[in-house]
């Protein structure tokens, strides 16, 4: 109930985003604009963006390998793990603990095991965003001290969750804490966990893969660009891949729901001072690409999480069933 609240209201705080990104780019000039847009290009657009979470489905499964619960089927890990983006909307993406839940409930991984699953993704695919920012910042310039905060924070983090010394050092802490205190032996289990998710090999294989999928999406920015007349040149895919991981990666440094508001801000201000694009084609270009991203990725989980759910209830009825059966 908590997360479909948050889900809710994230998801009105979505629509509002959507309606100033409307009124700053002229509703009226925005349906024109859509009217225009060849539609044949969506195609190849959505493709990209399922090649970007195909990939990253693969870091999931590597990840699981990792933490010994490879006996999760590729199907079923494949549910479990579009099940997470029907959360893309909670704050922080704090709602993606769903996937360790279910891996424990569907196949009893346990949770100080899966947990920091997530953190190591967002992790990685931080690094990966560095990557690809890295070329626009060297010539643009922009953004650099709020992306340079984030890497010394991320940094950080990595320093802690890989130090044997800092790792006892926040054990020693946990341990004086009320209540948590006294599951200090499941957080030592966790932070262990997070340590041999965030070894150098592995952290090396998931940001090299991120860096392919993400990368994969920036190109569907740039062929949503392309759409709008802006001229096809290497010029533009360093400025769509620039924007695209910029502002990912602010939206998710800062927490909100999705990204929304910090990624729709940055993607539309890049649109404008970097690619030089007016008010209503820079809207209009954030729009289309949110929506066959991160709403889309939240129609895929969501059916994926409604199968799982429905899976679910049928074993449970069938389970009941036999029970009955056996009296």
């Amino acid at each position: 109930m908590q997360y479909t609240r948050a889900f809710l209201l994230s998801a009105a705080f979505g629509i509002v985003v959507f309606s100033v990104l409307a009124f700053y780019g002229d509703a009226p000039r925005l349906f024109a604009t859509a009217a225009d847009y060849p539609a044949w290009l969506l195609i190849p657009v959505v493709l990209l963006t399922c090649v970007n979470y195909a990939l990253r489905w693969l870091k999931w499964r590597y990840y699981l390998r990792l933490i010994g619960a490879e006996r999760v089927s590729g199907s079923e890990s494949g549910l479990i793990f579009l099940s997470g983006f029907a959360m893309g909307l909670t704050p922080g993406k704090v709602g993606e603990i769903v996937k360790p839940i279910l891996l424990r409930d569907r196949h009893g991984v346990p949770m100080v095991a899966a947990t920091p699953i997530p953190l190591a993704e967002r992790l990685t695919d931080g690094g990966a965003m560095v990557i690809l920012a890295g070329g626009g910042l060297l010539v643009y310039r922009t953004g650099a001290a709020a992306i340079a905060v984030i890497v010394l924070g991320a940094v950080i983090t990595m320093a802690v969750l890989r130090s044997a010394r800092l790792r006892k050092l926040a054990l020693q802490i946990v341990h004086r804490l009320p209540v948590i205190g006294r599951r200090v032996d499941a957080v030592e289990r966790l932070l262990d966990s997070a340590a041999v998710l965030l070894g150098w090999r592995a952290f090396a294989i998931a940001v090299a893969l991120g860096v392919v999928s993400w990368g994969c999406e920036a190109l569907a920015f740039f062929l949503v660009l392309t759409g709008l007349g802006v001229p096809a040149t290497p010029t533009l895919l360093l400025q769509s891949t620039f924007a695209l991981a910029s502002a990912t990666l602010l939206g998710s440094a800062l927490l909100t729901p999705g990204g929304l508001g910090v990624a729709e801000a940055t993607l539309t201000y890049f649109l404008v001072a970097v690619v030089g694009l007016a008010a209503t084609p820079a809207s209009f270009a954030t729009l289309l690409i949110r929506l066959c991203t991160l709403w889309f990725g939240v129609l895929l989980g969501s059916v994926a999480l409604l199968v799982v759910s429905l899976t679910r209830a049928t074993a449970g009825r069938v389970a009941a069933t036999v029970e009955s059966f056996g009296r």
